[in-house]
């Protein structure tokens, strides 16, 4: 048998217990945009960009943009502001 060594022993109370430390994720280019932080998971974010995907045609094989388009710019500085 191998011996088991201190540093791979976890404390079973930590064991289940939820990593307090995660931070959510920024998204860099559209925090440039509006000029605050926005975060990738951010619901009005996810409510923009579904809607915005529901207007485009489904087949369509050219990648989406928004940041390009003035409009969902726009709309998007009103939302975060």
């Amino acid at each position: 048998m191998s011996e088991i060594l201190a540093d791979e022993v976890i404390n079973i109370r930590d064991r289940f217990r939820p990593n307090r430390s995660l931070v959510p994720k920024v998204d860099e280019a559209v925090s440039k945009v509006v000029g605050k932080k926005v975060f990738c998971l951010d619901p009005r974010l996810i409510k923009l960009i579904v809607r915005w995907k529901g207007n485009k045609s489904s087949d369509s094989l050219v990648f989406d943009n928004f940041l390009d388009d003035p409009k969902c710019v726009e709309e998007l500085k009103k939302v975060f502001a």
